[in-house]
């Protein structure tokens, strides 16, 4: 087996699918050696790990060509791909290449307007193995494209533990990004916003004023329009004293943040989406900090945590989150027990965990 991992991605950034792209790709080239190619546009590892193959094009009809044309040079056996766009095109310009290889398709978002489901539609009907990331995703993109169980696994997303689980200090961190030593510090790491929506920082901000004045909120990420309407809601407010904006950072500093905190959130709202159709990075790397975790009572959360690992919330609730935070701040021994619970659940979903069933699937 030879497999390519391809990408119209064009430059290296903060957005969590640059670094989930990224994680699997070394994930793959752990266990595929000199078997594994990667390309994009124009992009680069910035850990250095993983050899790039740019053919200079974020077009997806002629960045297709490109990568057909390579997989014939290297033989390759197996196209991995996560834009329906561009594997459309990579079936189109196999019509004349004919280039013999399997494809696999990773699916983040189900199709809403009909062009995106015109590109559903084809590739159900073409695609190898498509990999969704929720039981309900995959439920509902079967049921809407006649797909077969057998072409069909579901994965959620993964965790580095060599990134996350660090032996450091919650003083220590603090002391290191300069946060205060004498409060008690709830945590949001990632996006504020996804597709416009918010994740939760509103009901984080709301429940401050229900917590003592010794306790903070940290929140590292979000771009900066969206920080400058956060620091705007939190003033009004009157709690923007106790909020601490933090620009986003790579991963290994992200993991250092986090074990400064003292209990992490995920208050998702209730809508559609967050209910059903993500698996959010954050939640993996919440459960491998060895930090206690509150997240909202959604369908697709209840997929990975329960109550051995995090205390689970009503959506779109400050007050229930406010107690939460201080019965987790309170009671030792009950977050102990989660934070060893959730680390042990998390071994499971590592990105070496997650491509081997991949492997498995389709060798």
């Amino acid at each position: 087996m030879k497999l390519l991992y391809t990408t119209s991605f064009e430059k290296t950034s903060g957005l969590a699918n640059r670094f989930q792209v990224m994680a699997m790709a070394k994930a793959f080239e752990e266990n595929l050696s000199e078997n594994f190619y990667f390309s994009a546009a124009d992009f680069s590892d910035p850990n250095g790990k993983i050899k790039v193959k740019n053919f200079g094009t974020a077009k997806s009809f002629s960045l297709a060509f490109k990568v057909l044309k390579f997989c014939k040079k290297e033989k390759i056996t197996h196209i991995f791909c996560r834009e329906p766009r561009l594997l459309f095109f990579v079936f189109v310009w196999n019509w004349f290449l004919r280039v013999e290889i399997k494809t696999i398709y990773e699916i983040h978002e189900l199709a809403g307007t009909p062009r995106q489901k015109f590109f559903e539609k084809f590739l159900a009907g073409h695609v190898g193995l498509n990999i969704l990331l929720t039981q309900k995703m995959a439920e509902e993109y079967g049921k809407e494209y006649k797909i077969s169980n057998k072409k069909i696994l579901v994965l959620p997303d993964a965790v580095d533990l060599e990134i996350f689980d660090i032996k450091v200090g919650k003083m220590e961190m603090r002391e290191k990004y300069n946060l205060p030593q004498n409060k008690k510090i709830i945590g949001y790491f990632g996006r504020f916003k996804t597709m416009g929506m918010d994740k939760g920082l509103s009901d984080i901000l709301k429940s401050l004023r229900n917590l003592p004045e010794d306790f903070v909120f940290l929140a590292m990420g979000g771009k900066h329009r969206d920080r400058d309407e956060y620091e705007k809601e939190a003033k009004d407010l009157g709690v923007l004293d106790r909020v601490i904006f933090v620009e986003q950072f790579e991963q290994k500093i992200l993991a250092e943040y986090q074990k400064a905190a003292d209990v992490l959130l995920m208050p998702f709202p209730w809508t559609k989406h967050f209910a059903y159709y993500m698996s959010p990075l954050k939640m993996f790397e919440y459960m491998a900090s060895k930090r206690p975790i509150i997240a909202t009572d959604l369908p697709s959360i209840r997929e990975i945590l329960d109550e051995s690992t995090a205390v689970i919330i009503k959506p779109n609730n400050p007050e229930e989150l406010s107690e939460a935070v201080k019965d987790l701040i309170y009671d030792r021994d009950k977050t102990e027990k989660l934070v060893e619970t959730a680390f042990e659940k998390v071994k499971n979903y590592t990105w070496q965990k997650r491509v081997e069933k991949i492997l498995s699937k389709i060798e």
